[in-house]
């Protein structure tokens, strides 16, 4: 079981993008871990933890993970479609609360 340390602060509540987003950085992490990819899963799970934190940066840091794991090839067909797709979920709900923020240059 998880130990919390009495010295952080209370965790304030998440928009539901973002807890979304979460959820997939989750799934994704397990499927890094199972394929032994310890590095990648360490830069995610770094991200997700500055998203916790700090949105704005966070969004910065997942989206420059994200470009490093577009890059990846899973030896399992079946694996790797999934995880492509939970790349593009994670993209999709960082884009979305990146707008509701007002992260993003206007076209």
């Amino acid at each position: 079981m998880r130990r919390h340390s009495r010295s952080s602060s209370p965790p304030t509540e998440l928009h539901p993008t973002t807890v979304k987003a979460l959820a997939a950085t989750a799934r994704l992490l397990a499927m890094l871990k199972e394929h032994n990819m310890d590095r990648h899963a360490a830069a995610l799970r770094m991200a997700g933890k500055r998203l916790q934190v700090d949105e704005a940066a966070g969004i910065m840091a997942m989206r420059q993970v994200l470009r490093r794991l577009r890059s990846l090839r899973l030896d399992d067909e079946s694996d790797h479609k999934i995880f492509q797709g939970l790349v593009g979920q994670l993209q999709k709900e960082l884009d979305d609360r990146a707008e509701q923020l007002e992260l993003l240059p206007k076209n």
